[in-house]
């Protein structure tokens, strides 16, 4: 069960400690030039399967935990349940 915290001094603080302000972004960052613009028809392409194939190839970075999706996305354990996110995924 998830309770909801009073917005005391303590939890301000906690929650600024934990979530500081947004730095501005480094330029060398940041991509110039001409953005390449894809078509629509291009995702209505994907399917099931090439997201589980995707999810095979799945490294983390930045963070992103790429076992979990993996796991989520291709297990045999979860038997059907895997495919069927593939497929409602698309």
């Amino acid at each position: 069960m998830r309770w909801v915290l009073p917005l005391t001094d303590d939890v301000m603080r906690q929650l600024h400690e934990k979530h500081p302000e947004a730095q501005d972004a480094k330029l060398s960052l940041i991509l110039f030039g001409p953005v390449e613009e894809v078509h629509d028809l291009l995702y209505q392409q994907i399917e099931g399967e090439m997201i589980h194939e995707a999810a095979l190839r799945t490294k983390g970075s930045g963070g992103v935990d790429a076992n979990a999706f993996k796991s989520i996305l291709t297990c045999k354990s979860f038997k059907k349940s895997s495919a069927n996110l593939c497929d409602a995924l698309e």
